[in-house]
């Protein structure tokens, strides 16, 4: 026998809005009285590293953060959404794009669906609007943020849902890093972190005793990542002296560019940097102007 929608209800309602198990009908214990926890899922992997980024207002270009998709001069064409071919016929259909934003970061992301023919340049101008709630008709639908995939959730299909128009979808969708950001000092050595990572953002600390030249900072495969910012912070604690840089680093796979700004220091600079490109590896360089200088580093990776 299927198990009953009353009993699937339960387990959400025990699941979802008191974080614990479901070991019982309800008529026998009610969710206050399940004492065993079961809270849901967070996986480090699909955490929005910088979701405190996204702003509250829909913002007009694309940025670091957000792309939109709004048919507008600084943004992405309105999505065209494939339909699933495994369900009813128009009644699901796939961005094929994860992480778009979801309305708990503002009214203004709640996706914005149009129907029109597929090839249409600008479904929000030519295209029929279709609202959540539907026309009345129990046409309503619903958007999956985390999937990007919308379904008619209604008992009926909108009118222009007709097997001569497509699906549009416009919105906002989260393009920053995720992943669980970790940096030495918070109990994991540079190996975990790059693992747990997946470089996205790995720290480096370093004693440098002599005033070699080039002394390696910080390495990368060049096979990994493409691009890395560094924002490092230099010190000479036996004269007080200290010194912070950002660091641009890109290559070619056979040579390596870089560039450094915004410079602050206490007195002047505590030394030199460069960068060079042996076999795999990618390397930061420092020559310091003293010894016993200490030089902390913060890498922020783009992947190759």
């Amino acid at each position: 026998m299927a198990i009953s929608d009353n009993q699937k209800v339960d387990f959400l309602w025990k699941k979802v809005g008191y974080g614990v198990a479901k070991t019982d009908q309800n008529s026998i214990k009610a969710a206050p009285n399940e004492a065993l926890s079961s809270p849901m899922l967070i996986r480090g992997d699909q955490i929005w590293a910088y979701s405190e980024l996204i702003p509250q207002v829909f913002p007009a270009d694309t940025t670091l953060y957000v792309e939109i998709y709004d048919d507008s001069a600084n943004g992405e064409s309105a999505v065209e959404a494939v339909e699933d071919n495994t369900s009813t016929a128009n009644r699901t259909w796939k961005t094929n794009l994860e992480n778009w934003i979801p309305v708990e970061f503002g009214a203004a992301y709640q996706v914005k669906v149009y129907a029109a023919p597929s090839g249409t340049s600008n479904p929000q101008t030519s295209g029929t609007r279709l609202f959540a709630a539907g026309s009345g008709n129990n046409d309503e639908w619903f958007f999956d943020y985390k999937a990007g995939i919308l379904n008619f959730i209604g008992s009926n299909l909108p009118t222009s849902v007709n097997g001569t128009n497509v699906i549009y979808i416009c919105g906002g969708r989260y393009i920053g890093p995720t992943g669980r950001i970790g940096l030495v000092g918070d109990g994991l050595d540079s190996a975990e972190v790059e693992n747990s990572v997946s470089g996205l953002l790995v720290g480096t600390s370093e004693d440098l005793t002599t005033t070699t030249i080039n002394q390696v900072v910080d390495t990368f495969n060049k096979t990994e990542y493409r691009t890395a910012k560094y924002i490092v912070q230099i010190e000479h604690d036996d004269d007080a002296k200290y010194h912070s840089t950002e660091l641009l680093l890109t290559h070619n796979n056979t040579e390596v560019y870089f560039t450094e700004y915004a410079s602050v220091t206490t007195d002047s600079d505590l030394g030199l940097f460069s960068a060079s490109l042996v076999g795999d590896n990618v390397s930061l360089l420092f020559t310091p102007h003293y010894t016993n200088t200490s030089i902390k580093s913060r890498r922020i990776n783009i992947n190759s």
